[in-house]
């Protein structure tokens, strides 16, 4: 979790040798926010997660996209008399029409999302977590036969509410083979 701590506590450099590329990996990690038992938190660095454990039965989902279909993002809030927070969003495109999966989509609440950035100069920025302590859930959800090729577009976002604490949470524990070895492991229950 963020503190309420402002001021600014480091160098900020933006050269070409820190300038990042946009995008995520193809693949993400989807899961309901109650299915999580366990966050652990870095101790000196409360925006960085060293653990997930997910309730016994219960497992992160994947999400393989295409290119640049999977599109995380955060947006400041800001009052007079309160903290600043972030409202979390991920956009992406779902192209399964079965009923089964129209279900899964139609049941969408209270999410989190865990992105791989294509950009990979600091290896606790790679995997990217948005709406860790309040989910996501839908504010768009459309589809048009004749547009972007029949797919159907969704939106999760933070409620207006319920804002994170953070732009957004960095996983890793000690390597990113490491990391994704982790986030590989949530995708089956434990126990």
């Amino acid at each position: 979790m963020a503190t309420c701590t402002e001021g600014i506590a480091k160098d900020i450099t933006s050269t070409c040798l820190t300038q990042p590329i946009g995008g995520t990996e193809v693949k993400a990690w989807m899961m309901n926010r109650s299915d999580i038992s366990t966050i652990t938190y870095d101790v000196t660095d409360t925006t960085l997660v060293t653990a997930i454990v997910m309730k016994s039965t219960k497992k992160a989902y994947t999400l393989t996209g295409v290119k640049n279909l999977l599109n995380p993002g955060s947006s400041l809030v800001t009052a007079d008399d309160r903290a600043n927070r972030w409202i979390h969003s991920f956009n992406f495109q779902g192209f399964q029409f079965d009923s089964a999966s129209q279900q899964n989509l139609d049941s969408l609440a209270d999410i989190v999302v865990i992105v791989e950035m294509k950009n990979k100069l600091a290896d606790n920025a790679t995997f990217r977590i948005f709406g860790l302590v309040n989910g996501m859930f839908p504010t768009s959800d459309e589809f048009t036969a004749n547009d972007i090729d029949g797919a159907r577009a969704i939106t999760l976002e933070s409620l207006a509410t319920a804002p994170e604490p953070a732009s957004k949470n960095n996983f890793y524990i000690t390597s990113y083979a490491a990391s994704l070895a982790a986030l590989v492991a949530l995708e089956t229950a434990p126990g």
